[in-house]
């Protein structure tokens, strides 16, 4: 009785008649929710176009009218922040809900889940890694583990995963843990598990979700021979452009959407340096290394400037910003600094904070470490009469210049970069780098790419392409 009473509120709550393929979910999800297994799991892999963020809202609408308690999660602040839009619901970092600083250490440790008969959707499930880092500042350095340890807490917390297997998987990894049966299997954990894949028919005229569609097709069948042709003709919502006309048609998004809602993606960090500098230069027409109105990308976790702010434990790599005021400028270790006010694009308020400027600049990996290394030996120099090595890691915890925070430029950005994230436009660079080998990799990367785009996709080409 209860579960036909949740699966009828829930088709009550959709904008549309589901098909058989969402209605068999749905059924699922109403057996999953009032099944008394404590440690049951819901596993829901759904690709783009299939419905199921619609599906998810019209849930998470059923479940507050029933005052059943629910917390919504995704790995990061953007992908937090599409959630919470879509199903007009608070949503939370995994990091921020699971885990508390301890401030004489700076250490992050897991939590106590106080919740009780509670439902946590994880967005973005694709993304959670297992790796565990022993360097990590958080819980165990493995995310994955650490989330299902605090949910489940004996007091009938539960979770429902959310992710979509055609996406990039946690770097490093060849899949996304937190899909793999076997892997959640092995917490002890009882999944239900649902594969939504059936694009629905209101989306067959969207450019977007047609390429999409193709491209993870090509990857269940395992046929990677070469970049995929990208179908144009009869959408309005996907468009080819050549380099020629890039800086035309970014402006034209920037001046008739906006510059938030405008980003360009590539296949490498050095790629989208180049872009950043191309768009301050041509379209917006800043010639100094750091004007107010820039949008910025962090590019390191940092602690130490969201210590005055009661509700922001750490600013994360991946959190995009923009300069509200450049305050005052310094030179100092071979670097230009600056004092600067900026908003969160995901989070409603401003923080002061000190940011390397050089940062911005520097185009490899390999050259962010050499330059983090030659700062550090430079500061350390400046404390010589510390000899305790403790008490020199207090200090530089406590050195305005190491903790400035490192940044880029996010007019463009790498994939891994924009995961989780929407944008209203998309300009897509699909051409892989030298090095890159067109594999399933490849593939994961394109699909992904083309799935952050929720209005207008431009795909770059050459003149000369096809």
């Amino acid at each position: 009785m209860i579960g036909n009473f949740l699966e009828k509120t829930i088709h009550q709550n959709l904008p549309f008649v589901c098909n058989e393929e969402q209605t068999q979910l749905i059924q699922e999800l109403c057996k999953f929710m009032t099944d008394t297994e404590k440690m049951s799991i819901f596993m829901l892999n759904g690709y783009a176009g299939t419905g199921k963020t619609s599906i998810v809202s019209a849930l998470v609408k059923t479940l507050e009218q029933l005052n059943q308690n629910v917390v919504l999660l995704a790995p990061t602040g953007r992908a937090a922040k599409v959630i919470a839009n879509y199903s007009n619901h608070s949503a939370f970092t995994i990091h921020k809900k699971i885990y508390r600083q301890n401030t004489s250490t700076g250490i992050f440790n897991k939590n106590f889940n106080n919740s009780k008969n509670t439902f946590f959707i994880v967005d973005e499930a694709s993304m959670i890694g297992t790796t565990t880092n022993s360097d990590s500042l958080f819980g165990t350095g493995n995310l994955l583990d650490d989330l299902i340890d605090f949910v489940y807490n004996d007091n009938n917390c539960r979770i429902i995963l959310l992710g979509d297997k055609a996406q990039l998987p946690p770097i490093g990894t060849d899949e996304s843990p937190a899909l793999n049966e076997k892997v959640i299997e092995g917490y002890g954990l009882s999944p239900y598990i649902f594969n939504l894949r059936t694009v629905v028919r209101q989306t067959q005229d969207s450019g977007i979700l047609y390429n999409a569609t193709k491209i993870r097709n090509l990857i269940e069948q395992e046929q990677f021979i070469g970049i995929p042709t990208i179908e144009t003709k009869g959408f309005n919502d996907i468009e080819i452009v050549g380099y020629e006309d890039l800086a035309d048609k970014i402006s034209y998004c920037y001046n008739n959407s906006s510059m938030e809602d405008t980003i360009i993606i590539t296949r490498s960090n050095w790629r989208a340096n180049q872009f950043c500098q191309s768009v301050r230069n041509s379209v917006l027409y800043r010639e100094e290394a750091l004007s107010s109105g820039d949008i910025l990308i962090v590019n390191k976790n940092n602690y130490f400037w969201s210590q005055n702010y009661d509700n922001l434990d750490f600013i994360a790599n991946g959190d995009i910003i923009r300069i509200n005021r450049i305050r005052k400028h310094y030179e100092m270790y071979g670097c230009q600094f600056a004092d600067i006010s900026f908003q969160f694009l995901d989070y409603d308020f401003e923080i002061d904070a000190r940011i390397n400027v050089s940062s911005l600049f520097w185009d490899t990996p390999q050259k962010i470490t050499e330059e983090n290394n030659r700062i550090r030996e430079e500061i350390i120099a400046d404390y010589p009469e510390i000899t305790s090595k403790k008490d020199l890691y207090k200090a530089l915890k406590k050195d305005i210049y190491y903790n400035a925070l490192q940044v880029k430029f996010a007019y463009a950005i790498t994939c891994h970069k924009a995961q989780g994230g929407q944008w209203e436009n998309v300009f897509l660079e699909i051409e892989p780098g030298t090095q890159d080998n067109l594999d399933l990799s490849y593939y994961r990367w394109l699909y992904t790419a083309i799935t952050r785009c929720s209005k207008k996709l431009y795909v770059i080409k050459r003149k000369n392409e096809n």
